[in-house]
């Protein structure tokens, strides 16, 4: 699922559609991005690809406003990403790289898989929701193995259609979120099913938030790096002081827990009950690994 330095590279100039060739060409000569230029007033070519298009077009908000307003707290929301962003408090960075990670993956999967519109159709494009299911198939398929094993239904719920209009917003939010997650995860990124059940949880706050049928549990406190602070940072100080006792491999390790051993207990039921929703940082998983005096007994 990892985008390429170079995108466009992977379209084949020999493909169907040798358009897409001509447009690799142009953003090949340009060299001149290091991201998509999404906040730059000025045309850019890379930006008038109809499939990057097509895909920035369909990350505007058109949900329904009492789910996705116009504005937070005065901030003018500008795509669905900046929305989780002001909804569960992520950082702005992480943001811009996941806005672009998922422009660049929507519009690279509608082209590879030959979704695209024939000649003189393009620049009418827009992104087929074929094309969002296959990301969300191949994005959440570990998440949903981890349902299945620990026999729990999904947390990705879509609003009834009868009630939203008919787009693939909805969807989009999930992957956003859970890029989102991914982005500010650090050392917990060796954790997948840690990131399961961080996931589960907010995709859950997240059905409520989009439905309005109940209020989340997860409430940031309005900063920009909440959920950093309130999620990862915790779950990353566990692996640090494990590492610590560590001491560089030289301690048994019955002494102490590594990223496998962290995990597990996210593959076992309890942790709902041990960790819960927000996390207890009370519960045994967070606490200090033995004490360094116990584990200089041991190794003399």
């Amino acid at each position: 699922m990892e985008i390429t330095e170079e995108p466009m590279r992977t379209v084949e100039s020999g493909s169907a559609h040798s358009e897409f060739g001509q447009d690799a060409k142009v953003v090949e000569k340009e060299k001149a991005y290091n991201i998509l230029p999404l906040d730059v007033s000025a045309p850019h070519p890379v930006m008038e690809i109809p499939e990057i298009k097509a895909a920035v077009e369909l990350l505007h908000p058109r949900l329904d406003s009492s789910s996705v307003p116009g504005q937070i707290d005065g901030h003018i929301i500008h795509d669905l990403l900046d929305w989780l962003r002001q909804t569960f408090g992520f950082q702005k960075d992480n943001v811009e790289n996941q806005k672009e990670n998922l422009i660049l993956l929507l519009a690279n999967i509608q082209m590879r898989e030959g979704r695209t519109a024939r000649h003189g159709e393009r620049s009418n494009h827009v992104i087929q929701s074929s094309t969002v299911i296959y990301l969300m198939k191949k994005l959440f398929q570990n998440y949903i193995s981890w349902c299945r094993y620990l026999d729990l239904e999904s947390n990705i719920e879509i609003p009834s259609s009868a009630t939203r209009p008919a787009t693939q917003q909805p969807e989009l939010l999930y992957v956003g979120l859970y890029f989102l997650i991914w982005g500010e995860a650090s050392n917990v990124r060796f954790m997948p099913e840690c990131l399961c059940y961080i996931f589960h949880h907010m995709a859950r706050d997240l059905y409520g938030i989009i439905s309005s049928s109940f209020d989340p549990l997860f409430r940031p406190d309005g900063r920009d790096d909440a959920f950093l602070k309130l999620v990862i940072q915790p779950i990353y100080n566990v692996i640090r002081k494990e590492a610590l006792v560590n001491k560089h491999g030289t301690v048994s390790h019955s002494m102490w827990r590594n990223y496998d051993d962290l995990n597990e207990v996210f593959w076992l039921k309890k942790c709902f009950n041990q960790l819960g929703w927000p996390m207890d940082l009370g519960a045994d998983f967070f606490s200090a690994a033995k004490k360094m005096k116990n584990v200089t007994e041991v190794t003399h």
